[in-house]
């Protein structure tokens, strides 16, 4: 996609969407962009891998082109006892001549900037809500002697956790507790991270042995 950009204060702006309301694919809508005064921003260099390119020169080339379209064309009528005097009009399709505005702005100098790493994901609403769910958990684990078989589970699931609750005997009032105590948490998880309970599930299931080591050792 072609880069658009104006010089404003001897630096370049860039459009923004806010500028083109309503308008169909405004960052390449040249006649728009135009009409804004953006004009093509045309750099021949191409940064190295891992790195962007901010220009630092450039020049406006002024150019145009024209082309010839037909247009329809009002033409007045006049009296002919009197030419000053209009008494109609008639409507004929002529071959006119249109200049088209081609200008760009070419880059002439420019400085290859490292691009910078990305800022990792705020997960302290994240790890919260499934620090209660996995210490709920282990509380339930230990008032029924379970924490080693929870630790042997070779896929930490839902049904799984129902296997052992029931091979351990837990009770009815006990597994309504733990669920009453991950239920909010479920939907906590899934508008943090805009997804599914599943595909929290898969993310907790990755980071329950560090949960889980740290609330053991706590």
């Amino acid at each position: 996609m072609r880069q658009y950009a104006k010089t404003v204060e001897q630096a370049l702006q860039y459009p923004t969407e806010a500028e083109f309301p309503g308008v169909f694919n405004w960052r390449d809508n040249d006649p728009a962009l135009r009409r804004a005064k953006y004009l093509p921003l045309v750099c021949d260099h191409q940064p190295p891998e891992g790195y962007t390119t901010t220009p630092t020169d450039w020049v406006t080339v002024p150019q145009s082109k024209t082309r010839v379209e037909k247009r329809e064309v009002v033409i007045p009528i006049y009296d002919e006892g009197d030419p000053t005097r209009q008494i109609g009009e008639r409507r004929e399709w002529q071959d006119v001549e249109i200049t088209i505005d081609t200008s760009y702005i070419r880059v002439v100098a420019w400085r290859d900037d490292p691009v910078p790493e990305p800022e990792p994901p705020d997960t302290t609403e994240r790890d919260a809500a499934e620090r209660v769910i996995v210490a709920a958990i282990l509380a339930l684990a230990r008032k029924y002697d379970a924490v080693e078989d929870l630790l042997a589970l070779e896929d930490l699931t839902i049904p799984a956790l129902q296997a052992l609750a029931s091979e351990k005997s837990v009770t009815l009032a006990d597994w309504a507790e733990l669920i009453s105590t991950i239920t909010p948490m479920k939907w906590q998880l899934e508008a943090v991270e805009g997804g599914t309970w599943a595909d929290c599930w898969l993310g907790l299931k990755e980071r329950f042995p560090g949960y889980l080591e740290e609330l053991i050792n706590q």
